[in-house]
């Protein structure tokens, strides 16, 4: 949810990289 934010700190790689750590936290939380 607070991928838009991400969007303007991250690069497009980065972003894709922080996705997929996202989705594995949800996981797990």
């Amino acid at each position: 949810m607070q991928r838009g934010f991400y969007d303007n700190e991250f690069s497009p790689t980065h972003q894709k990289l922080y996705e997929i750590k996202s989705l594995i936290q949800e996981l797990i939380i």
